[in-house]
């Protein structure tokens, strides 16, 4: 294998062992919101479509991203508990 190829791994490697931390912080975070938001006080499963709904159009606007769509479902899942609490 030369040194180009084994990089090419290298790099291949690292950006997969990096999605998969970022994958499972993101998931970690969406248990509360999708708990939080699908609650029937919040809407229940239409609530909890609508703000899935602008979560992805965030995510897919320029400036978005992941990251942005899932800050937005963890605040409005905030903002729906009683005083919010935590």
């Amino acid at each position: 294998m030369t040194d180009d190829s084994r990089l090419s791994l290298d790099t291949k490697e690292f950006v997969a062992g990096w999605q998969s931390i970022v994958e499972d912080h993101v998931v970690q975070d969406l248990i509360g919101a999708v708990r939080g938001l699908s609650a029937p006080e919040s809407g229940g499963p239409e609530g909890l479509a609508r703000h899935l709904s602008h979560a992805f159009q965030i995510t897919a606007a320029p400036g978005g991203g992941v990251q942005a769509g899932v800050q937005y479902l963890c605040e409005m899942a905030q903002q729906a508990r009683p005083n919010g609490a935590t």
